[in-house]
């Protein structure tokens, strides 16, 4: 294991090379698109939708496979 600190001071550590801060990552999901569930807000986020308004606005409203 190593042990990392985020630029915003949040000591974690990682078996594997990705560099994401779980504390950060937490926040940035609870405070983004509210009343999904966690799986869901990845998700939605893997393929660049960050608000509803996102989904609302968009000009080809697919969602992303085995989100139907």
């Amino acid at each position: 294991m190593v042990q990392l600190i985020c630029e915003k001071g949040h000591r974690f550590e990682k078996s594997s090379s990705c560099r994401t801060c779980p504390t950060c990552e937490r926040q940035r999901l609870k405070n983004l698109l509210p009343g999904l569930a966690a799986p869901a807000k990845r998700a939605l986020l893997a393929h660049g939708i960050e608000q509803y308004s996102d989904v609302v606005n968009s000009q080809n409203p697919k969602l992303p496979s085995g989100m139907e």
